[in-house]
């Protein structure tokens, strides 16, 4: 027990639970505080009062537990120890952290979804786009090693016996880039149309031809295209001529991976940067 006061000393008086001389002592400083003495007393009858309700709890002496005040100046006389043992956890650390893991998740499931390549279409796959803008016009000289190029698939031209003519970039009226590559292969001039996206579903039903691991999809007319996925971008070649020089040309172009989550999430992020840009 504390030299000033009782404390939590007070309940073990109460349980019986001090040896002979603590409890000699304790009655005695009863007898000199006031302060302990009342607070003893009160404890006393309210353990009285619980053991004699029918209910077993006495409704006053609990509207006097749930009073703040009263429980305040209760608990100014137990030790500091004791109080702090006793004292909720304070968890708003904890869902300050929990908040921020949330909004974090949040927004990388954002970035994720923006990053998500297009859908593209029987109809969209290649083809003159109406209110395509020009973006860059790369001649042959320099269609080999212009930066612009660096996000698309070219083949490489001397191992694979192609000859390019020239490449463009377009503004889709989606906001999207195309690029448009004309080559030469053999005495053939074929047009391939590159652009991000993923084949929908309905390619299912149009005829197919595979070299190697590879599957190209045919659409027979004039011109003839063919049409594959090579990691996020579809492209189409298109050239009247023999599917079979079609074939020829597509594998010649790298086999891209699918792009990775880290991928997938800059793209989105760099999509909604733009966006918020533009927004201004």
């Amino acid at each position: 027990m504390t030299s000033k006061h009782l404390g939590r000393s007070v309940h073990d008086l109460l349980d019986g639970r001090l040896g002979a001389s603590a409890s000699a002592e304790a009655m005695a400083h009863l007898a000199e505080c006031e302060e302990c003495d009342a607070r003893f007393r009160e404890l006393r009858d309210a353990r009285e009062r619980l053991n004699s309700s029918d209910v077993g709890i006495d409704m006053a002496f609990a509207q006097a537990l749930l009073d703040r005040e009263r429980m305040a100046t209760i608990a100014a006389n137990e030790d500091p120890h004791h109080a702090r043992a006793v004292r909720p956890p304070d968890r708003r650390p904890v869902y300050l952290v929990l908040g921020s893991l949330v909004a974090i998740a949040g927004g990388v499931g954002v970035a994720y979804a923006a990053g998500a390549p297009q859908t593209v279409t029987v109809e969209t796959a290649s083809g003159e786009t109406p209110g395509a803008a020009a973006v860059a016009y790369i001649g042959s000289q320099e269609v080999a090693s212009d930066a612009q190029l660096s996000a698309w698939s070219c083949p490489d031209w001397h191992e694979a016996g192609l000859d390019p003519v020239y490449a463009e970039v377009k503004e889709m009226p989606n906001g999207t880039d195309q690029l448009f590559l004309a080559l030469v292969s053999g005495l053939d001039r074929v047009l391939v149309t590159e652009q991000h996206g993923r084949l929908a579903s309905a390619w299912g039903d149009v005829p197919t031809v595979q070299q190697g691991d590879q599957v190209f999809h045919v659409i027979h007319g004039t011109p003839t295209s063919l049409v594959w996925e090579a990691g996020d971008l579809v492209l189409t070649a298109s050239c009247d001529c023999e599917v079979s020089t079609l074939v020829d040309v597509a594998t010649a172009f790298p086999a891209d991976d699918e792009p990775g989550v880290v991928d997938r999430i800059s793209a989105g992020l760099g999509q909604l940067v733009d966006e918020i840009i533009g927004s201004d």
